[in-house]
């Protein structure tokens, strides 16, 4: 630790976890598109409810499912790539609701601007990870998720798994943040976002903004040019 000169890392809360009270140079650069006025879809067009990036068992992407099931008004659409296997298992277990039209399945490959587009159709984006996940790996557990900034970029609330990773969600008061997975708690979080969403729509836009790889990048280039 006394040859260290400098810190790169995601977050605070993995520089404190990394290096305690440790005074370095650092530079916080999370894993975060770099921010523009992105294309999207107008709050009052807006359908349904997303899980966009990986989709894997170990992520509880079938919590999301589950609720869905139990709640016909809502649909949702994977948009992602599965965990090798996992896809047709989801297919075989929820053929019903896939057949039905409420569970749509889209695994084509978008370049960033498309990908927030298609994002910002939906209401709702979801970033879980398993429980016990969370406990046994600390990239999970302290690390905010890619997926996150990508909702953000779109102006779409999170619901998320209750985190310091993903605390950003409660600061800018972008989403909601629960402790389970229980039908009752998620419907609970949809109906909180849905009450005040305009303003949490706009907050999700203000972290994509805060966190922007371009502006948080800049004083790190700064210091490689002079030193």
């Amino acid at each position: 630790p006394d040859k260290i000169n400098t810190v790169i890392v995601p977050s605070e809360e993995r520089y404190e976890y990394n290096f305690g009270s440790r005074q370095y140079k650092k530079f916080i650069i999370p894993n975060a598109p770099a921010y523009k006025e992105y294309d999207t879809y107008p709050i009052n067009e807006r359908k349904g409810l997303i899980w966009a990036g990986t989709i894997s068992q170990a992520f509880g992407t079938y919590h999301v499912i589950e609720f869905i099931k139990a709640y016909p008004e809502y649909t949702l659409t994977l948009k992602g790539s599965f965990v090798s296997g996992y896809e047709a298992v989801i297919r075989e277990k929820y053929a019903d609701l896939i057949s039905e039209g409420r569970l749509i399945i889209n695994t084509e490959y978008l370049d960033n601007d498309a990908f927030i587009l298609f994002i910002s159709k939906h209401l709702i984006g979801f970033c879980f990870y398993e429980w016990d996940v969370i406990k046994n790996n600390i990239n999970y557990y302290l690390a905010p998720a890619g997926r996150l900034f990508m909702y953000y970029a779109a102006g779409v609330p999170t619901i998320a798994c209750k985190t310091p990773g993903l605390k950003s969600i409660n600061d800018f008061n972008a989403g909601q943040m629960i402790t389970d997975y229980k039908l009752e708690t998620i419907k609970k979080a949809v109906d909180t976002i849905m009450a005040d969403y305009a303003n949490m729509s706009a907050n999700s836009i203000k972290a994509a903004i805060f966190h922007s790889f371009e502006t948080n990048t800049l004083p790190l280039i700064e210091y490689l040019k002079t030193h």
